[in-house]
């Protein structure tokens, strides 16, 4: 004679960890793809500030070769100043959320930028983009695209 009481625990069994799986499926699948979603939009957001840091950075280039061509001129001065300004933000923001790397290659971009703003006199004829910005940058966009999850070349 067949003994019921095994099958019917094994079966009631089953029926019960086939309920738990459901329930804790369906309580994980949104948390994780809630996650997945959410690592997404912060490196769309990191991408974003990059992005204007480094238009920032490239809108400084003719109000610095123009107001080191006519320091005395207003209307460069003035044009230098709100160019600085945008890329002092812009920096501003990339510091609070750029790894070091990141944020390393990014100061030593300012503070290119701070030494042709503080000393207006060009020692020969002005560059059109100071000659240590190319390296800089290339360094610049190398961290950020590390920082992205992104080949560095």
């Amino acid at each position: 004679m067949v003994s019921w009481i095994p099958i019917a625990t094994g079966v009631a069994g089953g029926a019960v960890v086939g309920v738990a799986g459901t329930i804790v499926g369906a309580w994980l699948t949104p948390w994780v793809s809630g996650r997945s979603q959410n690592e997404q939009a912060r490196r769309a957001d990191k991408r974003q500030v990059y992005a204007t840091c480094l238009d920032s950075l490239e809108k400084m280039l003719r109000p610095i070769r123009d107001y080191r061509a006519s320091p005395n001129d207003v209307k460069s001065k003035l044009a230098l100043d709100a160019a600085a300004d945008a890329m002092f933000v812009a920096l501003l923001e990339l510091k609070l959320i750029a790894p070091k790397e990141v944020r390393c290659c990014a100061e030593k971009v300012e503070h290119l930028f701070q030494d042709c703003i503080k000393d207006p006199r060009p020692a020969a004829p002005v560059p059109d983009v100071p000659p240590e910005y190319k390296d800089l940058r290339h360094d610049l966009l190398k961290a950020m695209r590390v920082s992205l999850g992104e080949s560095a070349e």
